[in-house]
């Protein structure tokens, strides 16, 4: 649920969680804003134009909860679809629960509990009592994690994988090994890459049944949304060893810087200076923009870490000069693929990823015992 509250005891005086209406989108944009994630560097998550574009994103549907305290103010929202992804090697319809978000000023009145019992409902209604509700929490959200046992009244929230966003700086960097033939692939071979996908992407615990990336755009993205730049890596006889995404998410979604820890704001201020000499964008300041790119449809075989190396270094080139400060990365952290980030100055941020169901306690096939997909870009 990634969240930015949790569940409390306390009772609320908001009313009942409803549906969002695209008359919400201005209130909810500016809760997002309001609900910063806190580290070396604050971020708030602009969601403008549109907070519904990035729900659609990879889902087979979404709703998006909102609650609304006596006044008729906007207290907080929550956001579940439904995903179709391999779970052990079979197809499997999944509750993705996301986007749970109070606003400051209403922690602790219960409001998180009640957003959190209309995300059980929705799935219950979608996937029935018994299928996985999926979320991630950012490690070190104490508030989130000391719930994970449940209790009375309360859900089963099993952690199951640690996942990491790695972001990676852009700047001057080797080019890729010779080995491989790095390639912008035609829309003819689209088909090929995702024949390739559905070779791996069965291994991976929670991976899409179909790369986001590759398919059409989803119903409700509307104009000017970006597409991925997808880069191959090929061997000499020509066949497919691995492939990603790029992604520029600025229609869906941007970072805003929201301040620096004193040890981190003295660091921009050496990168700002070196910035021009090794390629670099610089770091922006309190209240401007981050602009990163995401990996999407990442799919390389687990053994080939050289072939990600491979790709990153040309995802690095095309993305110098671009406005790019990082591109993020997804990987289980018991990924063997991490070895190809060696001397990439990635920079780790860690999430449990959990499971539970509206029974109240997951009791489904065991989702911990393989690696686990993450995609940073979609929640």
């Amino acid at each position: 649920m990634t969240s930015s509250a949790a569940p409390e005891v306390r009772p609320s005086s908001a009313s009942a969680v409803v549906e969002a209406v695209s008359g919400d989108n201005a209130e909810l944009l500016e809760l997002t804003r309001a609900c910063p994630m806190e580290g070396d560097i604050g971020l708030c998550v602009d969601r403008g134009p549109d907070f519904f574009r990035l729900c659609a994103l990879g889902n087979a549907w979404f709703r998006v909860g909102v609650l609304r305290d006596s006044t008729g103010t906007l207290v907080g929202c929550a956001t579940v679809a439904e995903r179709r992804a391999w779970v052990r090697g079979q197809p499997v319809r999944i509750a993705w629960a996301s986007d749970l978000k109070v606003h400051p000023r209403h922690r602790r009145t219960g409001a998180a509990a009640q957003l959190i019992r209309w995300i059980v409902e929705q799935s219950r209604r979608a996937i029935g009592e018994n299928g996985p509700i999926v979320c991630t929490v950012l490690s070190g959200n104490s508030e989130m994690e000391r719930l994970f046992p449940g209790g009375p009244g309360l859900y089963s929230i099993q952690p199951f994988a640690r996942v990491r966003a790695h972001a990676i700086p852009v700047f001057q960097r080797p080019a890729p090994e010779p080995s491989w033939r790095i390639e912008v692939p035609a829309r003819a071979e689209h088909p090929e890459l995702r024949e390739f996908w559905n070779r791996y992407a069965s291994d991976r615990q929670l991976a899409p049944l179909a790369p986001v990336g590759l398919g059409p755009l989803p119903v409700g993205t509307g104009e000017g949304f970006s597409v991925p730049r997808h880069l191959v890596a090929r061997d000499g006889a020509g066949r497919i060893q691995g492939f990603l995404g790029i992604w520029d998410e600025r229609a869906v979604k941007q970072l805003r810087v929201t301040g620096y820890s004193v040890r981190l704001g003295a660091a921009r201020t050496a990168i700002n200076l070196l910035a021009p000499f090794i390629g670099a964008e610089r770091l922006p300041g309190p209240g401007e923009v981050l602009r990163s790119g995401t990996v999407v449809d990442l799919c390389v075989p687990p053994t080939a870490p050289e072939v990600l190396r491979a790709l990153l270094l040309a995802a690095n080139r095309a993305a110098m000069g671009s406005g790019l400060s990082f591109l993020t990365l997804g990987l289980d952290v018991r990924d063997p693929l991490a070895a190809a980030l060696r001397g990439m100055h990635a920079q780790p941020t860690d999430f449990s990823v959990c499971v539970s169901a509206a029974s109240g306690e997951y009791g489904g096939p065991p989702l911990g015992e393989g690696l686990v997909h993450f995609e940073p870009a979609l929640g």
